[in-house]
């Protein structure tokens, strides 16, 4: 880990993984180089306004800030093949970050999205989920 220089946290918008990757985030910020860039990345519809994409990169800067103690990078990317668009920056990157699908109450899956970014990277990954 002291090796990772710069983090991708692809953000879906749904709120279901904030708490847990915080965690996650802070923890590796903390154990490792000072220098660590940390990129929370989302995905935009080709159609969406400028307003709109503006709207979504405020709340993507507010909500990167109350996850990590550093000042993240906010990349926002309109695009509407979001895994050739992820695995393109985790391929520029030391780490990826993804989150787990929930189906159910007790039911994890990799979505289609995930199985295929995993399968097309090959930057070192970590997968996070709550327990059901």
């Amino acid at each position: 880990m002291r090796n990772v220089t710069q983090i991708l946290v692809p953000v879906a918008g749904k709120g279901s993984h904030d708490e847990l990757r915080s965690r996650l985030l802070s923890s590796l910020y903390r154990n490792g180089p000072v220098s660590c860039k940390i990129v929370f990345l989302k995905i935009l519809p080709e159609q969406f306004s400028t307003e709109d994409v503006e709207r979504e990169r405020r709340a993507l800067e507010i909500l990167s800030r109350d996850e990590v103690p550093s000042i993240p990078i906010i990349r926002i990317q309109q695009s509407s093949r979001i895994v050739p668009t992820i695995t393109r920056l985790a391929d520029e990157s030391d780490l990826l970050v993804l989150g787990l699908q929930r189906f159910g109450r007790r039911r994890k899956l990799f979505g289609q999205i995930a199985f295929e970014i995993l399968q097309q990277t090959d930057c070192p990954t970590i997968l996070i989920s709550h327990r059901g």
